[in-house]
């Protein structure tokens, strides 16, 4: 796979000016989920800027446009000890103990995870130029992933996607993503599917 070179959008916009940033991203288009384009139009320079969320731009280097993006965070994350496989239980028990749920009915686990909490493809670009898939995507962002968990540490990533959305389940799961629970939001009433998959340690990343 192709590796492209990906930009912070703060580092974008503190080397060649707001102007220039928002021309980049006036570009990007995602006809197949309008959130994934009105976060990065609306509200990806702002959470950069408050450090809630770091969102990268991924940089075709032929003509410096935008082939795609996604948004990162570290957050606690809940997982049910009933959704896991016996291995899988004692995996994140060597980093995270099993504690009652708010019902009292189940175990669940909590651990320090690194969310992916957007990731989209730009479906602007004309298609006479390179493209990028969603596996160099992906890949692009456990990079970055990759880099901060030498720094911080951190065993698993977790992200969400909208429940009944078979492609997009598949694709995660060919990268190795386990669906392990359901949330749904309060505003607009949509369910999510949760995913999580562990990260390998930097040591072992590098051999």
């Amino acid at each position: 796979m192709r590796k492209w070179p990906v930009v912070q959008i703060g580092d974008l916009a503190s080397s060649y000016g707001m102007a220039k940033t928002l021309s980049t991203i006036s570009e990007f288009s995602c006809p197949l989920n309008a959130e994934i384009e009105n976060f990065l139009k609306d509200d990806a320079i702002d959470f950069t800027a408050r450090m809630s969320s770091m969102t990268h731009l991924v940089i075709d280097p032929a003509d410096s446009s935008c082939v795609g993006y996604f948004t990162l965070a570290h957050k606690p994350f809940f997982i049910s000890a009933d959704k896991l496989s016996k291995s899988q239980c004692k995996r994140i028990e060597r980093f995270a103990k099993a504690r009652k749920s708010e019902d009292g009915r189940t175990a669940q686990y909590v651990v320090s995870a690194f969310l992916i909490a957007q990731l989209g493809k730009n479906f602007g670009r004309s298609e006479d130029v390179d493209q990028i898939s969603g596996a160099e995507l992906l890949l692009s962002a456990f990079e970055r992933i990759t880099i901060a968990q030498h720094e911080i540490g951190g065993q698993v990533v977790f992200l969400e996607c909208e429940d009944g959305n078979r492609k997009l389940k598949a694709f995660y799961e060919k990268n190795a993503f386990v669906a392990c629970g359901k949330r749904t939001d309060d505003e607009d009433g949509i369910t999510y599917l949760q995913m999580f998959r562990f990260l390998k340690r930097t040591s072992e990343a590098a051999r």
